[in-house]
């Protein structure tokens, strides 16, 4: 994270002294990959020190602090509206904040599959601060012996009864790494075997995910999710410009709608789970956005008063910020979901596909817009293919499994032994209801 934030702040610099089209392009490519790279391994990094009943707190702050550099952007890029001048002003903001990461330490989750037990031991330490000296030594002693296949009850007692906040739940995976027995496991297709929790400390690829089914299944999800919410997200803040309003205004206004929708989802997501907040944002989000564009179509110059053009304008325009909040929510609920749907394994992996596909639907939402300018000059069709790929993607997310309050997973193996467990379960209530007398008194 220290070198991605380090590298991107001098590419946006150099991007500020480029004199002509090429070499602005690349070093601003050079700096989106960077602050992707960083914000990816931080939202990873963010889910795996807190314990389950903090996740969606944590994981919408990483999401607030983005929306308020939203906001700042309008602020900055209406005092400084030469391209380069925003560029030296962006860069001077960044700097000084290069400085949090000295006091970051290393996943310890990743560090203790890694079998690097020593580094873990002070990364703990310094996550847990003041309350380090509550740890009992049994606790650093088991970090170290990888081999240990049985745990003491009283160290889990006494994690559980001292006061150590949302630490408690990562000391308590960090001890059963260690503790995990030697055991043979045969995947879906009876062709994956893994040997112990040692197996899965070597280095993890993407073709290893594609080896067990469910997980195969859920990255062609996630990649489609990223892409949908990506591409209608960015589409949704490209196109303030068209909204009645100036852009800086428009801007401002969906940075702040970005940061309602964090505060909202972290109460939310602790309701009623991520796969049906996703799938009620996804249908608010292509209800509104098709509704505003359907109200626009409404407007008639010639025969309208200034108040009936006025009412339509403002209508459809907050309509379009709705639906803008929307896709901010589930935009922030995808990233906190993806990564609890993987183990720590393949966490950054999977979150790094998943990015890839926000990628392409970055990249191709301002097509999309063009639709609506000469020579096709179809108004309606990108509020339409926002809309639809919004509600048809929001079917595929309710296929993965629900991860509210559920422990992180370590291995690939042991999620894949849980979810079988579940959707096992949900087939035989399913069934259950199916054959069931109905009552008909």
């Amino acid at each position: 994270m220290l070198w991605a934030s380090l590298l991107m702040v001098i590419t946006i610099g150099i991007a500020g002294w480029a004199n002509n089209l090429v070499f602005i392009m690349i070093f601003w490519t050079l700096t989106k990959v960077l602050s992707q790279v960083k914000y990816l391994a931080y939202s990873s990094f963010t889910l795996e020190i807190v314990s389950p009943s903090w996740r969606a707190f944590a994981g919408q702050m990483n999401h607030i602090y983005y929306a308020l550099g939203c906001i700042s952007a309008s602020v900055v890029s209406y005092y400084f509206r030469d391209w380069r001048n925003f560029t030296f002003a962006t860069t001077a903001v960044c700097s000084p904040l290069l400085l949090f990461w000295i006091f970051v330490p290393e996943s310890p989750r990743w560090l203790i599959l890694k079998r690097r037990s020593s580094e873990a031991k002070g990364a703990i330490k310094k996550l847990i601060g003041v309350n380090a000296e509550k740890i009992d030594p049994i606790f650093y002693k088991n970090l170290e012996n990888v081999e240990l296949e049985e745990l003491d009850e009283e160290v889990d007692e006494f994690v559980g009864s001292t006061h150590i906040g949302s630490m408690g739940s990562l000391v308590k995976s960090s001890l059963s790494l260690n503790k995990r027995p030697s055991v043979a496991h045969t995947g879906t297709l009876g062709l994956i075997k893994e040997e112990d929790s040692l197996t899965e400390s070597d280095e993890k690829t993407i073709k290893d995910i594609f080896r067990f089914p469910i997980f195969s299944k859920a990255l062609v999800i996630i990649f489609f999710a990223f892409f949908v919410i990506a591409m209608v997200f960015m589409g949704i803040s490209y196109n303030a410009a068209e909204l009645p309003g100036t852009i800086w205004a428009n801007n401002a206004i969906n940075g702040l709608l970005d940061c309602i929708a964090q505060f909202i989802i972290i109460i939310v997501m602790q309701k009623i789970g991520r796969r049906h907040l996703l799938f009620g944002v996804l249908w608010g989000t292509g209800i509104t956005y098709m509704a505003s564009e359907i109200v626009l179509q409404q407007l008639d110059l010639e025969n309208m008063d200034e108040n009936e053009i006025s009412l339509i304008k403002n209508s459809s325009r907050w309509l379009a910020f709705t639906g803008k909040f929307f896709i901010s929510a589930a935009f922030s609920v995808i990233y906190t979901y993806s990564a609890e749907v993987f183990p720590t394994t393949v966490r950054t992996i999977a979150l790094g596909f998943g990015s890839l596909g926000g990628g392409l639907g970055n990249v191709i939402a301002p097509y999309i817009l063009q639709l609506q300018k000469p020579p096709i000059s179809i108004r309606w069709l990108p509020a339409a293919i926002f809309s639809a790929s919004c509600i048809i993607v929001a079917f595929f997310l309710l296929l993965l499994p629900e991860t509210k309050g559920k422990d992180l997973f370590e291995t690939m193996a042991e999620a894949e032994k849980v979810y079988n467990k579940e959707s096992k379960k949900n087939s035989q209530n399913e069934d259950r209801k199916q054959y069931e007398p109905v009552d008909t008194a």
